[in-house]
């Protein structure tokens, strides 16, 4: 059976693809195409000729790209209640692993203080709810004292109920309460200066704006940094990307462009639905500086087909949307309708209706 030029869909024998929903050619099986016009050759004067043969084609598509880099960080304040020096970096800076990259004010005594308040405050308001749910207990140990029957059952039930909340509430304030004195001491531990220093070789990315004097909390982001050590080549548009496809890689400006080549270590065809994002990651075959990867583009053969018959693409032309190629038989021209399939931009592939090594007029 033969497969649609178009999607690759196997064919019916009557030529049409279920999957297209089209017939490709209405062309009988068993006989030739019908010759549709004879010329003779001197009506195609300054025309050229090709020789239809059998080759390889191969289907390149090219991808803008950027840098990507796997092992990145955003650097917060390691404690809460703690008050911005200085950022000692900018962007863009490479820095060293172990390099001081933010400086933060020893706690003051007013910090303390307010962790301090802040915990009695907690206190307060605990002990006012228990107060609270004591004396709905205390309302309905009288009810029960007075009442008998079913409705004693109900105020005790309501009791037991109650109760529970208490034990709940209880709990989990005194579990607050434990963490506000933890971080209190922890507090009253840091009596200089704090450095946060880099985590590994790297280049900062970001720098935040940050005023002196700001007082920062665990989740406030200060800088953004990334390690060189190891980077990829992003393309966020890969639908035709494979996992493991190889693919040549050019960056550079102008007349300085250099070529490498990688291959795909991520792309959507290894991947379950919800995990797809049409992006694919490229690993170069060589340890590349990332200064030295501007202005990407990935190229890639996206479609390889082998034994197929070519001839140039200026040979075939379409009418009333039917594919037609004239072909040269001695002094004769004979126009005949062809099913076409792939091409690359020079040479495409005749499907059926063709045989090697005839000639053909090139429009």
């Amino acid at each position: 059976m033969m497969n649609c030029p178009k999607c690759e869909n196997e064919l019916r024998e009557d030529m049409f693809c279920e999957n297209c929903n089209e017939y490709l050619f209405n062309m009988d099986k068993d006989k030739k195409s019908d010759i549709v016009s004879d010329n003779l050759i001197d009506d195609a004067e300054g025309f050229g000729t090709d020789t239809a043969k059998i080759g390889e084609l191969k289907q390149e598509k090219s991808y803008s790209a950027t840098v990507y880099y796997p092992d990145s960080s955003v650097i917060c304040s390691p404690y809460n209640g703690v008050v911005m020096q200085k950022i000692e970096v900018e962007a863009g800076d490479k820095v060293k692993k172990g390099q001081i990259i933010v400086s933060i004010k020893q706690i003051t005594d007013e910090t303390i203080a307010s962790q301090q308040e802040a915990i009695e405050k907690n206190l307060a308001e605990l002990n006012k709810g228990i107060d609270n749910y004591n004396s709905q207990i205390a309302s309905l140990d009288a009810s029960i004292a007075s009442s008998g029957g079913l409705e004693q059952q109900i105020y005790q039930v309501q009791k037991e109920k109650t109760q529970r909340q208490l034990d709940y509430y209880k709990e989990d304030g005194d579990k607050v309460q434990q963490d506000m004195k933890d971080e209190l001491e922890v507090l009253k531990t840091l009596t200089g200066d704090i450095n946060i220093y880099a985590p590994y070789d790297g280049v900062i990315d970001k720098v935040e704006n940050v005023p002196e004097g700001t007082e920062l909390t665990t989740t406030r982001e200060l800088v953004t940094m990334h390690s060189e050590e190891e980077t990829f080549v992003y393309v966020s548009d890969a639908s035709s990307l494979k996992y493991n496809m190889p693919v040549t890689v050019e960056t550079g400006l102008g007349d300085n462009r250099v070529t490498y080549t990688g291959r795909v270590i991520s792309a959507d065809n290894v991947l379950d639905d919800a995990y797809q994002t049409g992006a694919a990651y490229i690993k170069l075959d060589e340890k590349v500086s990332p200064d030295d990867l501007k202005n990407i583009t990935v190229m890639a053969d996206v479609k390889k087909l082998d034994n197929v018959l070519l001839v140039k693409d200026y040979a075939v032309t379409t009418q009333n949307d039917q594919t037609y190629i004239t072909i040269v038989d001695g002094d004769k021209l004979k126009k005949r309708p062809v099913i076409v399939g792939a091409d690359d931009g020079k040479y495409i592939w005749i499907v059926k209706g063709l045989e090697e090594g005839q000639k053909v007029l090139i429009q």
